[in-house]
């Protein structure tokens, strides 16, 4: 059974050029230690890995591995101070990832809580125009993943995997106002 693994930089800041957060369906889960692409040139390291369940069926499992362009020395001491945890001790962040045939279509950090709702269509930002536009990736389900009770500290309180089909008659609809506020 295939292992679904989001890979997230602790901040943000880490990225490069092409680089970026990735999900990836694997054979086994990802382990403290592992190489991994961003999408760049070099290898990231993973330094920690929160599990996150389903309530409804503990066996279905996502893991969320935490990565650095360098590595730590000892990451779990550090992880008070890891960006996430800081920038949002004080709020009940969500983390929302949209999946569609290319895998990875959207991730969205939701800082209230909140959770996508299905019928909605992802947004695009249109850097030429400065605004956003419904993409036609709309949102068919979502499933709701809570964090296993030994993690330390969360940097989600849940994930949301939204699974999402192209919707190629979006454009022109009364679909397109809905959108996911970015």
């Amino acid at each position: 059974m295939s292992k679904l693994v989001f890979f997230d930089a602790i901040a943000s800041r880490e990225y490069e050029g092409q680089e970026d957060a990735k999900v990836e369906y694997l054979s086994h889960p990802p382990e403290i230690g592992d190489r991994v692409s961003m999408g760049g040139l070099r290898l990231w390291n993973v330094v920690d890995i929160d599990s996150y369940y389903h309530p409804d069926n503990p066996e279905q499992v996502l893991y969320l591995a935490h990565c650095t362009a360098a590595p730590l020395t000892n990451p779990s001491s550090q992880r008070a101070n890891w960006f996430r945890i800081k920038a949002y001790q004080n709020r009940e962040p969500t983390l929302q990832l949209f999946l569609g045939e290319g895998m990875l279509l959207h991730v969205h950090r939701d800082l209230v809580g909140g959770k996508p709702e299905v019928g909605y269509l992802l947004p695009q930002y249109d850097p030429k125009e400065h605004i956003v536009k419904s993409r036609p990736w709309g949102i068919t389900s979502v499933t709701s993943y809570l964090p296993s009770p030994d993690i330390e500290r969360v940097c989600y309180l849940k994930i949301h995997i939204g699974q999402c089909v192209y919707v190629s008659e979006a454009s022109g609809t009364n679909a397109t106002n809905q959108l996911i506020t970015a």
